[in-house]
């Protein structure tokens, strides 16, 4: 696959993650009443599932025979994920109430309670993003001379896309389409 296509596919991923993010921070500060704590919640879920999957499909992605294919296959998990979250998130209310009621209902071990609860449902589409560096580097950079241009030029097109991403969630998809809507719009691009 030519180079650009692959830059192109990848801006696009990046673009997806954050609109999720967004649309996952919008979600949580309902249903956690706080944006602070959804914003910690969701940057903190993020960044742990971009790690741990990076550092999955870091040990393995040396030793796959077509890791565009496991990247396309990632890139599908995230999108039926990312369809996923933000009902799981609406409808956490009954496990919420049984924490309430298990762990006093304020103070430290409700409000880590909550977080835990929300950054599970999280990391798994966070993992699967933080899959896609490195199967993606895996596919295109052939040689050790290509590493520096190649996992550097696909970084720089998701961390374009991310942004690209950030700002059309917040300020044009959502208002358009709402929550659901928006992240109805960003599987249909991570499944395509």
């Amino acid at each position: 696959m030519p180079r650009k296509w692959l830059l192109t596919i990848f801006f696009a991923s990046g673009a997806c993650g954050l609109t999720y993010e967004v649309v996952w921070m919008r979600v949580l500060s309902l249903t956690l009443s706080v944006t602070v704590y959804a914003v910690t919640t969701v940057l903190c879920a993020y960044m742990a599932g971009l790690a741990l999957g990076a550092a999955i499909a870091g040990r393995f992605a040396d030793r796959l025979e077509r890791p565009l294919l496991f990247f396309g296959l990632a890139e599908i998990g995230v999108g039926l994920a990312g369809l996923a979250v933000a009902p799981i998130l609406f409808n956490l209310g009954p496990v919420e109430i049984w924490m309430h009621s298990a762990l006093g209902g304020s103070g430290i071990a409700y409000s880590a309670g909550r977080f835990g609860l929300a950054a599970i449902v999280l990391l798994i589409p966070c993992t699967l993003m933080g899959t896609t560096l490195p199967l993606l580097s895996r596919a295109t950079v052939k040689s050790g001379d290509e590493v520096a241009e190649g996992a550097g030029g696909l970084y720089a097109a998701n961390s374009l896309g991310a942004v690209v991403g950030c700002v059309g969630a917040g300020f044009f998809l959502i208002p358009m389409l709402g929550l659901t809507g928006s992240s109805i719009t960003a599987a249909i691009l991570n499944l395509s």
